[in-house]
Parts: C-alpha cells; structure tokens; sequence
C-alpha cells in the first residue's frame, strides 16, 4: 500500500481523495468532509486509527490510465489501419 503524506493528500481532487480514503479504509467516506478525511487516512497510516474493512458491496473502481497501457507491435498496426481507413471514409462522405 502506498503511503501519502497531508502535502500530498491534499494536493489531490475530492473525488482521489475518496478513492484513496476507501483504499485505506477509513469508515463512512461519502458523509465526511475531506479534511476529515485526510486526517483520517494518515492516522490509519501512522497505526493510530484501525481501518474499518467490509465484505459488503463492489470493490472500489480503479483509473485506468490508457497511456500505461502496453500495446504489442500488432495491436499498434490494427489501431494505426482502423485510424486510416476512419481517415478514408471521412474523405469519401466528404466529396460526395
């Protein structure tokens, strides 16, 4: 798990914030306001707070950054063909 400091926590949107919140397991994320709950995230950091977990509802939705993908030589090709023949058909629509 990655630790983060009250600079850092603070740094990020509300919405991060929730998601790291819930990741750590600070109890109640939605009804608390967000110095609430940075202060919370480093106490369960620093052992001073115990983290409330549960087996209740779907496991948090993580980002998913479209750029960290790895994409082999083929899947490059396949995407390079779709984005010219995207190209031609818009010229083709175009001149008519």
């Amino acid at each position: 798990m990655e630790t983060y400091t009250k600079a850092q926590l603070e740094k990020l949107n509300f919405y991060d914030v929730r998601n790291v919140a819930r990741a750590v397991g600070v109890k109640n994320v939605s009804k608390k306001k967000i110095s609430v709950l940075i202060d919370n995230i480093i106490k369960i950091q620093d052992g001073e707070l115990a983290p409330y977990r549960t087996k209740k509802g779907r496991p948090v939705k993580k980002r998913l950054n479209y750029n960290e993908i790895d994409r082999t030589e083929d899947d490059k090709a396949k995407i390079l063909e779709l984005k010219l023949l995207a190209k031609r058909m818009l010229e083709i629509i175009a001149s008519l």
